[in-house]
């Protein structure tokens, strides 16, 4: 841990949510969230963001197993322009992204999304385990992180 994941330990070891979900139920909240539209891996659209996303998930340091490409579950859903997604929307058109979009890869419990803001709200809602807090493993990291740049906005 450096300095600053120290501070934000410090900040807020009161609002950890030692309740790690599972990709079902972030699946799940997004869905209950927003309106979405799954996307097909092979859509022309997508493939290089599905490429990158596959790379990725290889590379992640939760790919502990070493899956293979073929291995991989994943699920893309574009989220729907609207009154509860405009904060998201206005976050990714100023990089001129048409569509909102978020990946989640099931074994490696990978996330990713064109806004920011999105991201750092799926990473705070999945949560941690009782391990990551004691290991102050990346997961752990990424979500000090996640909860000070979503609190900030």
């Amino acid at each position: 841990m450096n300095q600053y994941e120290e501070e934000l330990i410090k900040k807020f070891s009161n609002k950890l949510n030692v309740k790690r979900k599972t990709i079902e139920g972030l699946i799940s909240y997004i869905k209950s969230l927003y309106v979405v539209d799954q996307i097909d891996p092979h859509n022309k659209l997508y493939k290089k963001k599905f490429e990158r996303f596959k790379i990725n998930c290889l590379n992640a340091i939760s790919n502990s197993s070493k899956k293979n490409p073929n291995d991989l579950k994943i699920e893309c859903y574009v989220i729907a322009k609207n009154s509860a997604t405009a904060n998201y929307y206005n976050d990714i058109e100023a990089y001129n992204y048409k569509e909102l979009y978020v990946m989640i890869e099931y074994s490696t419990e990978y996330i990713d999304s064109n806004s920011i803001k999105l991201y750092n709200e799926l990473v705070v809602f999945m949560g941690l385990s009782k391990d990551d807090i004691k290991m102050q493993t990346q997961r752990f990291s990424s979500y000090l992180l996640a909860l000070n740049a979503s609190i900030k906005n």
